[in-house]
């Protein structure tokens, strides 16, 4: 699992670099743990539901976004999931510079097609929690681990995105 510290709390929505000196202690970068919620696919803003983990440089600002959702996201894809059939999925890893207009949607769609969503994401998510603090070289070899262990057919309530992302902060 992550390395967890009492220095820091859920509440924190901005960071300082000297609250993770244990931490960081050996010259690595400390990484926050997040866990926001967004809306799916297509889907109204208010509708919060799809989960996403975050990981972000608390020295440089620099996140990643990572998760897991359909291959293709058009309504005749995804209808078979909803009545408990498995669908493609697959793994998103979303680097800083490419967060603040994240194109959603079907990854073989042209940023043309009505599949296709452009949704604008944010570092921390306004709506997440930061779970933990560990090192960079820690957060790294976990997620490539779980995202190698990773089963891709979306299964709602066994193998989805909620299940993905606590994969991600346990490991």
């Amino acid at each position: 699992a992550f390395p967890r510290t009492n220095i820091v709390t859920a509440q924190s929505q901005q960071s300082e670099v000297g609250n993770y000196a244990e931490i960081t202690a050996d010259g690595t970068e400390a990484i926050e743990v997040w866990v926001g919620y967004h809306p799916l696919i297509g889907g109204p803003d208010w509708l919060r539901v799809h989960r996403a983990v975050w990981l972000r440089n608390v020295e440089t600002g620099d996140c990643t976004l990572h998760d897991f959702l359909p291959a293709k996201t058009a309504p005749s894809d995804v209808v078979p999931m909803v009545f408990g059939q498995p669908i493609d999925g697959r793994i998103r890893s979303v680097p800083s510079m490419k967060i603040a207009a994240v194109r959603d949607g079907d990854s073989s769609k042209s940023e043309n097609d009505p599949s296709s969503f452009l949704r604008t994401y944010t570092c921390p998510p306004p709506f997440g929690t930061l779970q933990c603090v560990t090192t960079a070289l820690h957060a790294s070899t976990s997620v490539s681990k779980a995202n190698r262990e990773w089963d891709t057919a979306i299964r709602l309530v066994t193998n989805d995105c909620w299940r993905y992302v606590d994969s991600l902060v346990k490991s």
